[in-house]
């Protein structure tokens, strides 16, 4: 028997038709023309990599992505991008006498194209017809959307054929202080300024105001800035202009505050949604008190310097029915430590509408838990002169 030996298969070769010498050798016409194309693909992929990279900074510029590779730009390209954004609104009131005391003048940023402006409540605070200028052209109407008296914001809405450009928010959280910021408003009634400066300090509280999130600022702000935006250098909205220390004349001193986005964009949002901005309330009111002073038997917030104690409650308030008293000591809010009235104030006020938040108290030698349920802010409760009641 014949024993069938394997067929070997043939060899493939890279070389098509033609292009291999007498000797089996590529021929040089080839491998030239090889290579060429490898170096066109290759050229062609770089190519592609750096179309996608720009056109992703330009995307997430315009979107407003916070991502951590987005370039900067130079005070002119901020400028560029955000003047056509910044608006003149004008106040007027049907009830005053005085034709002076019947106008106020400030700035505002538009923030969508569906129109929407951004202001300071204290800006329409006394008006009862709002107009809008953008640059140098007519001023138009405004109706008024809603405002939030604690914050100090207000939103007004144009309705124009087309809305030219607008802003976008960006994170007032990523700021650091020495970082280079930008502010446009209409000072003193001289029209569109830009001025640039630093972040001078982070999480200033103005007064008995809700919010400890201002920015204090020495890039230049006058009366007619407010309602104005500061700008980081990536073109985002990163605060609304609000108040400064006035010099020996009323004037700049090189002082001023601006209200951190963060806080800003989830009021405007609702006041958009809803006309208003509802937040939480349970009636409590808080004090910060030294660890020294404080004995506990167990080794409960032994790292902490500042504790914190109920002083009071509203009568009929959630607090008070369900069961806070003076003299609580305050172990934990929510499973989250706290340690001033600032934090206390902001976990209620951001708590939703109806739930309930647990309080971890030391009374009398012991450790207890008591829910408390989470209302609506009454208006009667924004002018208490304890701006600490949460």
């Amino acid at each position: 028997m014949v024993e069938k030996k394997p067929r070997k298969k043939p060899i493939q070769s890279d070389n098509p038709k033609g292009m291999m010498g007498a000797r089996g050798v590529a021929s040089q016409p080839y491998l030239i023309k090889k290579r060429f194309k490898r170096i066109t693909r290759l050229f062609a992929l770089v190519v592609t990599s750096v179309l996608i990279f720009y056109g992703l900074l330009e995307f997430g510029d315009r979107l407003g992505l916070n991502l951590p590779w987005l370039r900067n730009h130079t005070v002119a390209q901020v400028s560029d991008r955000l003047v056509p954004a910044v608006v003149t609104i004008t106040s007027q009131s049907r009830d005053a006498l005085d034709p002076d005391e019947a106008t106020a003048l400030g700035s505002g940023v538009v923030i969508d194209s569906q129109g929407h402006i951004v202001t300071n409540y204290h800006v329409i605070a006394r008006g009862s017809d709002f107009k809008v200028q953008f640059g140098q052209a007519e001023p138009v109407d405004a109706q008024l959307v809603g405002f939030d008296r604690l914050t100090d914001l207000a939103v007004l809405k144009v309705t124009v054929p087309q809305i030219a450009a607008y802003a976008r928010f960006g994170r007032s959280r990523d700021l650091r202080v020495g970082d280079r910021v930008v502010t446009v408003g209409n000072p003193m009634g001289l029209g569109t300024t830009v001025t640039s400066g630093i972040v001078s300090a982070r999480e200033r509280r103005l007064g008995k105001g809700e919010s400890s999130d201002y920015l204090q600022i020495d890039a230049t702000i006058n009366q007619g800035n407010s309602g104005g935006p500061l700008v980081n250098l990536k073109a985002q909205v990163v605060g609304i202009n609000t108040a400064i220390i006035a010099g020996e004349n009323g004037g700049w001193s090189g002082i001023g505050f601006s209200l951190g986005s963060d806080t800003v964009k989830p009021v405007v949002t609702e006041i958009i949604k809803n006309g208003r901005f509802r937040r939480g309330w349970q009636g409590v009111m808080v004090q910060s008190v030294s660890r020294s002073l404080v004995e506990l038997p167990d080794r409960e917030l032994l790292g902490q310097a500042q504790l914190m104690v109920v002083v009071g409650t509203v009568p009929a308030s959630p607090a008070e029915v369900a069961g806070l008293r003076p003299g609580d000591l305050v172990l934990k809010l929510d499973g989250r430590s706290v340690t001033n009235e600032a934090e206390v104030q902001n976990l209620i006020r951001q708590a939703k509408i109806g739930e309930k938040l647990t309080w971890a108290i030391f009374r009398d030698g012991h450790r207890i838990t008591i829910k408390v349920e989470v209302k609506e802010l009454p208006d009667s409760a924004i002018g208490e002169t304890n701006s600490d009641a949460g």
